[in-house]
């Protein structure tokens, strides 16, 4: 607003002004995309260190179970089970929580701003807040049963690939390729 009163609205277009204004916006570009980076490296070093903790403990866990547990569960539906939840989890620290927490303080500053500019219009977008989340709400109850449907299938799959390279010797020998493609 400043620029536009000070500067736009006088016809003062020198090329100073339009200097400074071009290398602040540069720089405020770049001091951000440097912050998001950084913020990126962290929380992926947070989400990995924990998994990595997570897969141990699972693995750990599916070791001590009895040789009797293996026998109606496929190794490969195990291994894809461990690997596709963990690797879900991780998906889930690194954007989500990233997400999570980059758009509170982005709305916290924007509330305080458009507060600050006109607080009857901040307390208009408050009130058809609840609305907003109930349809996020509402989103989110319908996507979940595809996600899980397609985490099942995952699975499913990665178990029968899994399966078959580990039996690949037995069907080379029988001569199955075929009816496994």
């Amino acid at each position: 607003q400043y620029f536009i009163d000070e500067h736009i609205a006088k016809g003062d277009y020198s090329r100073n002004v339009l200097t400074a204004l071009a290398l602040g916006y540069v720089s405020l570009q770049v001091i951000s995309a440097t912050f998001q980076y950084l913020q990126s490296l962290q929380f992926s070093m947070v989400a990995t260190n924990t998994i990595k903790t997570i897969r141990k403990q699972v693995f750990s866990g599916v070791i001590k179970q009895p040789l009797s547990a293996f026998d109606y569960t496929p190794a490969g539906k195990l291994v894809s089970r461990i690997t596709n939840d963990t690797e879900s989890l991780q998906q889930f620290y690194e954007l989500l929580i990233a997400t999570v927490v980059k758009n509170v303080v982005m709305i916290v500053v924007m509330l305080g701003v458009m507060f600050f500019m006109s607080w009857k219009v901040t307390l208009v977008v408050l009130v058809l807040l609840p609305i907003v989340i109930g349809f996020m709400y509402l989103f989110k109850q319908l996507s979940t049963e595809s996600y899980r449907r397609m985490r099942d299938l995952l699975t499913d799959i990665n178990a029968n690939l899994s399966e078959s390279i580990q039996g690949m010797s037995v069907i080379q020998l029988r001569q199955q390729e075929k009816r496994i493609m």
